[in-house]
């Protein structure tokens, strides 16, 4: 009902153009249901070096996103489940699916992964990507290390189209012909690429704003195509919009671009525009977040040949930010601890390290037991510093504090007497194309099938629908004006 009286608004507002404008509606209709039994009858069908598992089939599109995403759940119901974010400007849902290992009491305590998709309706293979990346995680649980991993220790959050309404016409902007990635209320209107009435004014920004607002993640990956290559996500402001501008945290993400360009050759620049999702994210949220550019192709139709080839790079970038979710930040561990008994205290030395990629801003060390504090200011990406202290306490209990990112402050316990620490102190290496070598196996390259729009008949179906429900509009708009 919100597309008909969409379309009719339209078809209304052009009344006085006269005799030729009576025929729109038809003409519209008619192109419509021509572009779309076109791009349901000549979308790719997968080649034949189909790699396992799975049928040959063609691209995710907004009509079967929710088939296929029910269909995950189903098969994978204690790691799967299908949830919505809100409705777009025109009514459709915003379908996305929750991966994890339900069943474990500390679920919802997890670091948390979002990957979204599809700001832009025109942009397929960013669908596809987020499609690749869950059927990667559900299909190789148990399998493969690292997927096994991310489903038993993330929650993995993806919605794989923001703008179903553009996606369903295979356009860029929405019902309301904004630019929905340019329409989130950080630095908003300095870039002039339909930004909106006013900043957050779009239904589907709004959903996604208050989603990452409950889900609170701790890396967003956005992914776009058009090009190839990372998107930061600040530019630089005073009135106008000038280009890239190193962030705040800005050691952070030249460690992440760089472990991202080893491992697939990818670069990185300065976003296009203001009002992004990635700057509200980072700027507004404080959650280290990024935009990867996954293939310079737009618009159906889009080819396929060797696509799976050329998505499964960008997969590996989704794989590996949701493995280290939890590293997208300055954080301490202790390692090398010493404790030695004297019959009235303990004395002890350890090594405080930076384990992941951000600085630890502020870094200080204190004994709860008689205040003494001990400050290492800032502390880089792999930076460590020797500490010893004494404590008369049989239970000293030592406390850090440090900034993790943009002043966000934490603050963290861990008692050196039973010579051990909180599992938020946890020490692990790069994981993901770095240190742990191993955790790349035979089956982690297996790439899964291009699945969507289903085979060939029920794309035509889904054409004829289409083309009988614009016809419908179309009839309903001449039926109101002849009466008027």
């Amino acid at each position: 009902m919100a597309c008909i009286k969409s379309f009719i608004g339209i078809f209304q507002s052009q009344k006085e153009k006269g005799d030729v404008m009576k025929r729109t509606p038809v003409v519209i209709s008619a192109v419509l249901a021509a572009c779309l039994f076109a791009a349901c009858l000549f979308s790719p069908l997968a080649d034949a070096q189909s790699l396992e598992p799975g049928p040959v089939s063609v691209y995710t599109n907004y009509l079967t996103l929710k088939s296929d995403l029910d269909s995950l759940a189903a098969s994978y119901p204690g790691h799967a489940k299908v949830f919505s974010i809100g409705k777009s400007t025109l009514g459709n849902e915003m379908w996305g699916i929750e991966i994890g290992n339900f069943s474990d009491p500390g679920y919802g305590e997890m670091p948390c992964f979002y990957l979204d998709g599809t700001h832009h309706g025109n942009e397929q293979c960013s669908t596809e990507v987020t499609m690749l990346t869950a059927r990667h995680l559900l299909e190789n649980y148990g399998k493969d290390g690292q997927a096994t991993r991310i489903v038993d220790g993330r929650q993995v959050l993806i919605v794989p189209i923001i703008n179903p309404d553009g996606n369903i016409l295979d356009l860029r902007y929405n019902a309301q012909a904004v630019d929905l990635n340019r329409n989130y209320p950080h630095e908003w209107g300095l870039s002039a690429s339909n930004p909106g009435s006013a900043a957050g004014s779009e239904a589907e920004t709004r959903a996604n704003m208050k989603f990452m607002t409950n889900r609170n993640p701790d890396c967003y990956l956005s992914l776009h195509t058009g090009s190839y290559d990372l998107v930061r996500p600040l530019c630089d402001v005073g009135g106008e919009y000038r280009g890239f501008r190193p962030e705040p945290d800005a050691e952070l993400y030249d460690n992440v671009c760089a472990k991202i360009e080893e491992l697939i050759g990818m670069g990185y620049r300065g976003s296009s525009g203001t009002g992004e999702s990635i700057a509200w994210a980072y700027g507004v949220k404080s959650v280290f977040s990024i935009l990867m550019e996954v293939s310079t192709e737009q618009y159906a139709p889009v080819s396929v040949d060797d696509v799976r080839t050329a998505l499964w790079d960008p997969v590996k970038v989704c794989l590996l930010l949701a493995e280290n979710a939890d590293r997208m930040c300055g954080r301490l561990s202790l390692e090398n601890i010493d404790v030695a008994a004297d019959g009235k205290g303990y004395g002890a030395s350890f090594t405080v390290v930076n384990d992941v990629f951000g600085t630890a801003g502020g870094c200080t060390l204190r004994l709860a037991e008689t205040g003494e504090e001990i400050y290492l200011g800032n502390m880089s990406a792999g930076e460590s510093a020797t500490v010893s202290f004494y404590s008369p306490s049989e239970n000293p209990t030592l406390e850090m504090e440090y900034s993790r990112m943009r002043g966000m402050i934490t603050g963290e316990e861990g008692d050196v007497s039973e010579i051990r620490v909180s599992d938020s102190y946890e020490t692990a290496s790069f994981i993901g194309g770095g240190a742990h070598a191993d955790a790349k196996s035979a089956d982690a390259d297996a790439e899964t099938g291009i699945y969507g729009w289903g085979d060939l008949g029920s794309s035509l179906l889904a054409a004829a629908a289409l083309f009988l429900v614009i016809t419908a509009i179309a009839l309903t708009v001449q039926s109101v004006r002849k009466k008027k």
